[in-house]
């Protein structure tokens, strides 16, 4: 069975997660080669080490692999990336965080947050709906106990105002709201302004790596 491994960041490990999923950041500029991972069974190594085991990459690949319970995983148009049971706060008269209501979830998508759960329609009433939250909107985030709360940046994208937009956003636990603040705070670096990964085709992203080595 393939194993899970953990990131070190800022004096703790999160996770465990997928190969896949730390190979997908480092793909997306969010980790380095040097950043240190943990496998599950206590091994230490860098990215770079993770992304050179062949071994793991094949078993990664066999057809028989199947995700255990030890990882949150998103929905199967994320994959690989963890999912958060979340609270948006406000109700059908008032919404809250980006105009969802009560239970939801949301995909950390590394270039991405991926929101998911009631919302009000066009016809005033709640549907099931969903959002992409590109990082770069976001100015700035704290955590409070097992709130999560979002300072965003003023966008066209969004509601346009001189002053930045706030929401606060309930998680599961405090931990889980600890995690993902961590995860949104290991934004991807040396990346033009205004692209995104997600919407990079592969033969453009090739092209930009090849240009920041040379």
């Amino acid at each position: 069975m393939p194993y899970k491994y953990s990131l070190f960041v800022n004096g703790r490990h999160l996770g465990p997660y997928e190969r896949r999923m730390i190979v997908g950041m480092r793909v997306k500029n969010i980790v380095t080669d040097d950043q240190l991972v943990q496998r599950i069974d206590g091994l230490d190594m860098t990215v770079a080490e993770l992304m050179q085991d062949r071994l793991e990459a094949m078993r990664m690949a066999s057809p028989s692999h199947e995700s255990t319970n030890e990882s949150r995983l998103g929905a199967p148009s994320s994959g690989m990336w963890p999912r958060f049971s979340v609270r948006f706060g406000g109700g059908p008269m008032k919404p809250g965080a980006l105009g969802f209501s009560g239970a939801g979830h949301i995909s950390y998508l590394g270039d991405e947050l991926h929101f998911k759960g009631n919302r009000r329609n066009a016809n005033l009433g709640m549907s099931k709906q969903e959002e992409c939250l590109p990082m770069g909107v976001i100015d700035s985030s704290r955590t409070d106990d097992c709130f999560i709360e979002f300072i965003l940046k003023p966008s066209q994208q969004l509601n346009p105002s001189e002053q930045p937009q706030q929401m606060r956003i309930e998680c599961t636990t405090a931990e889980e709201a600890k995690e993902l603040w961590e995860l949104v705070n290991m934004r991807p670096r040396a990346m033009p302004h205004g692209l995104s990964y997600a919407k990079t085709a592969a033969n453009e992203l090739c092209r930009l790596v090849h240009s920041r080595k040379n």
